[in-house]
């Protein structure tokens, strides 16, 4: 025991970086590893993971390491085990070694340098062990202040500790820990820890699949407004579970955490948990319909409105417009709130920003702000595409759509706004017309027409569905393009049952139409 407390005193000095670092040289990790392991092969049994039936540590100095008096022959047979007289009080003493061994860790740990040589000397698997609340208090705490430690720092180096922390069921322990609830300073710091790995996609499953009540006890955590640095780990551990994740976004839908996440919303623009609860609000509303109408009955939508070109924090402008993007997609309530919160006339100032300042960073805000116009018109009937009239979106759009390289991601979501806008909506194509969108619009089209590019095909049913029904507009593409392009426009993207000129059998014509093409 006085080896382990001399190397904790040791090491304790939090600005004595050198003793840490020159304390790991000596191979001081492998030895405390196998303490470790010595403890759980004595407590829990060989299979259990970090023992030294199942650690790659030198099993033939295991015992020797915690018996630091080698001559102490009334503790120790010389098999190796613990004698019966003794084995209460020794093992009490041992549980005094694995914490002295734990807080040593946990000092050389905070050596950046150190936690890959504590990774290798296989003191992770054992740490998620000794994760059980039925040891003592000081035994589980420190465990799992080793695995913040040796979880925290860029994915190249902790994924390994990812993995054996997944191997060692050691995500299970940490959601039993969060269980006991947002007062017990054990579930903060295990909260920690999952916020650290659940970007892990085996472990995202994990917490899903075999963790009974772990989004219910995330859920009790969020719906704590009073609470401290947890509270900020318990929403990044959502975000985290349920980004790229679909059964995880429903089951905490499911567990009913969505309206404790989205009222972190309310919290002043420069509060790093209205940030989190707004990528939360991305993350959910992501690749599924499903959770879509949870987030959106909470009330949390004007707030994220309020969150474009907000003066108090303007970075959140590009996460409120991504969240408005995936939000306006497919629920036509959430469009409504959208639009009455006043999104259109924001996004429209974004454009206009763009096509001045023409920054990489500026066109991919204004890409995403087109696309969300393009979501809060589709399958809107008339009202989504009559306040994108009113707010004349057209001149916005063209400000950028005229400027755009062929076949650039940002000519690719003006060309679907401009189908999105029109589709199904005839009253809407002389409104094209006059903002001038159909020559853009063909030209996109030439441009690939003859690769036949997908954006060159996608131009074309827009060109065709921004002309149908409206006689002015169909004379125009055909005086400026020809028959052709407005026969092939009109058989693509008109509305079925659109009359369609007949190809034109004079040879001239068809010659002089071939030659605008070509130039085209």
């Amino acid at each position: 025991m006085e080896a382990t407390e001399e190397l904790t005193v040791m090491t304790g000095d939090k600005d004595d970086e050198e003793t840490r670092l020159a304390v790991a040289r000596e191979d001081a990790c492998p030895w405390l590893g196998r303490i470790l392991a010595t403890f759980i092969g004595l407590r829990f049994g060989d299979d259990a993971p970090g023992s030294p039936k199942r650690s790659s540590l030198d099993k033939r100095s295991s015992l020797d390491a915690i018996d630091e008096d080698g001559n102490n022959d009334d503790d120790v047979r010389s098999d190796g085990a613990l004698s019966m007289m003794s084995s209460e009080a020794r093992m009490q003493e041992l549980e005094q070694v694995v914490i002295n061994t734990l807080q040593c860790l946990i000092n050389l740990s905070r050596s950046k340098k150190n936690r890959k040589e504590i990774a290798d000397a296989g003191c992770v698997a054992p740490a998620c062990t000794l994760l059980d609340l039925t040891l003592r208090r000081e035994i589980h705490d420190r465990a799992v202040m080793l695995l913040i430690n040796c979880c925290t720092g860029p994915i190249q180096y902790t994924g390994p500790v990812h993995d054996v922390v997944e191997d060692s069921e050691g995500v299970q322990k940490l959601v039993e820990m969060i269980k006991l609830g947002p007062d017990q300073p054990t579930a903060h710091r295990a909260v920690q820890v999952l916020s650290l790995v659940s970007v892990d996609p085996e472990i995202k499953d994990i917490f899903r699949d075999k963790c009974t009540g772990g989004f219910e006890a995330l859920r009790a955590m969020l719906e704590r407004p009073d609470g401290g640095l947890f509270l900020k780990h318990a929403a990044l551990t959502v975000n985290h579970l349920c980004d790229e994740n679909v059964p995880n976004k429903i089951a905490f839908m499911e567990s009913g955490g969505v309206p404790a996440m989205m009222r972190l919303m309310g919290r002043p623009p420069n509060d790093p948990l209205t940030a989190i609860a707004l990528d939360a609000v991305t993350i959910l509303a992501e690749d599924n319909d499903e959770v879509d109408e949870a987030v959106a009955v909470t009330g949390v939508l004007p707030r994220v409105v309020e969150m474009i070109s907000n003066p108090e924090n303007p970075k959140l402008t590009q996460a409120a417009v991504t969240a408005v993007m995936h939000m306006a997609r497919d629920y036509k309530d959430a469009k409504r709130m959208l639009t009455t919160a006043g999104v259109i006339y924001k996004l429209k100032h974004i454009i206009d920003e763009c096509a001045i300042e023409e920054s990489p960073e500026s066109v991919h805000l204004a890409q995403m702000c087109v696309s969300s116009l393009t979501n809060i018109a589709i399958d809107t009937e008339y009202w989504g595409q009559s306040e994108l009239a009113e707010e004349n979106v057209l001149t916005n759009v063209r400000s950028v759509f005229q400027s755009a390289p062929a076949e650039s991601k940002m000519a690719q979501v003006c060309i679907a706004f401009v189908y999105a806008y029109t589709a199904g909506n005839s009253d809407n194509g002389w409104t094209v017309r006059e903002a001038g969108l159909l020559p853009v619009v063909a030209y996109h089209h030439l441009c690939g027409r003859d690769k036949k590019t997908r954006e060159s095909k996608e131009a074309l049913v827009s060109l065709g569905a921004a002309v149908d029904d409206d006689e002015e507009s169909q004379e125009l593409v055909s005086s400026l393009f020809g028959e052709t392009v407005l026969r092939e426009c009109l058989k693509v993207g008109a509305a079925k049952g659109t009359y369609v000129p007949p190809e034109n059998r004079d040879e001239k014509t068809r010659a002089r139409e071939k030659q605008t093409l070509s130039e085209g």
